[in-house]
């Protein structure tokens, strides 16, 4: 049986890319594709010696070794911790991958290079493949946390009524109050069940002979228009994000007549910096 040297190398660099590719998207840090490539390089020579070596004991040190080396110089400085994350991760993906060549190529992996070179290239496109599926699960994943991030729960507080709902942090929000306190927006579907207000009243944007305190207009400019806001004061506003909680009193709140895309609220990008 011949054995090309170069399709040895190109399968074990295109497995050791994917490989330690994912081990270091599974500790949260954004991989550099280069230090990646010259890792993968890396193992792909050391693993040459594979088929000299008989003592058992010694080869896997010698592996231990250096899948240790290449995962340090693909996730450059970083915590040791995070190393030996991403060392446990590559022996992970790497034992899995190794029970798919066992399961596909029968007792010739104890031959090292003896399995077929059919088989072995389809275990490179299932590496890839798996890895273009664990990217967009880790891309999704990442955006939802970041989403959520941004989604606060509150309650409004006025006179003997309270309004819980989810509140969207605007960071383009930067309204300030006469008093220099934070605007936290919202629609006429929230004003309504923390106060008494008609609709006629609403319509007219007349808050007078309501339980609303300090009601007034408040000049306001975007990139595409100018105006005014009525903006008025409540008792309290209470914010809960995860782990994290605060009250602000006496809140100013502004009002809004346009739809906020799912959100009935929008605090203030200040109202996040607790």
């Amino acid at each position: 049986m011949k054995i090309y040297i170069e399709y040895v190398l190109l399968q074990n660099i295109i497995i050791n890319y994917f490989l330690i590719y994912l081990s270091i998207l599974s500790i949260k840090i954004i991989p550099n594709k280069w230090r990646i490539f010259f890792s993968a390089f890396l193992g792909a020579l050391g693993s040459i010696i594979y088929p000299y070596v008989i003592n058992v004991y010694i080869i896997n040190m010698y592996k231990v070794a250096l899948a240790f080396v290449m995962v340090w110089m693909a996730v450059g400085k970083a915590k040791t911790k995070n190393i030996l994350f991403a060392m446990l991760a590559l022996c992970v993906y790497t034992y899995c991958f190794g029970g798919l060549i066992y399961a596909l190529g029968g007792q010739s992996i104890l031959s090292g290079y003896l399995i077929s070179s059919r088989i072995m290239w389809s275990i490179c496109g299932a590496i890839v493949a798996f890895f273009v599926v664990m990217k967009m699960f880790t891309k999704r994943q990442y955006k939802w946390h970041k989403a959520k991030q941004y989604v606060y729960e509150i309650t409004l507080f006025n006179d003997n009524r309270h309004f819980s709902t989810t509140a969207y942090l605007d960071t383009g929000n930067n309204l300030m109050d006469n008093d220099h306190t934070p605007i936290t927006i919202i629609t006429p579907a929230v004003l309504v069940n923390i106060c008494d207000i008609s609709l006629a009243q609403l319509f007219k944007k007349d808050l007078t002979n309501t339980t609303l305190k300090h009601v007034h207009f408040l000049n306001y400019g975007t990139v595409s228009s100018n105006g005014k806001m009525l903006v008025f004061k409540i008792d309290k506003i209470s914010i809960k994000n995860q782990n994290t909680s605060y009250t602000y009193s006496n809140a100013s709140c502004g009002l809004v007549y346009k739809q906020m895309h799912k959100y009935n609220v929008l605090l203030n990008y200040q109202q996040a910096m607790r």
